[in-house]
């Protein structure tokens, strides 16, 4: 069981719960050591408000923090998300085979004009 991302036109890319938090922690903390601090503590306690105004991850912040088991990802969030994830210096982090799989899959839904649904 996990999560699996489609689009319309039958691509996937399909990746266990867990993995999907290691991806979305990977990216955090290449993005930004601090924020990621604060993400990965979120992931198991509310924040506080003052807190909260610190975790701000720009055009990455709707995909850390989308659903890992229902919703989509509109074709202008997929292309700001690539693009920032592109910038990003993922070697030497756990998930950065699975990153970049997700990346392709991602150019993939551009390419064709796709929406991306989260099952």
């Amino acid at each position: 069981m996990g999560l699996d991302m489609r689009t319309k036109n039958g691509n996937s890319f399909g990746i266990s719960y867990s993995g999907f938090m290691g991806i979305r922690l990977n990216i955090a903390e290449a993005y930004d050591r601090e924020k990621y601090e604060l993400y990965r503590i979120c992931m198991n306690r509310s924040l506080t408000k003052k807190e909260f105004k610190k975790i701000y991850f720009g055009d990455l912040q709707e995909f850390l923090f989308h659903s890992d088991c229902d919703g989509i990802l509109k074709l202008c969030t997929i292309r700001k998300t690539l693009k920032e994830l592109e910038k990003l210096d993922i070697e030497g982090y756990p998930w950065k085979s699975e990153i970049k799989q997700m990346m392709e899959f991602f150019r993939e839904a551009i390419k064709e004009k796709q929406r991306i649904y989260f099952e």
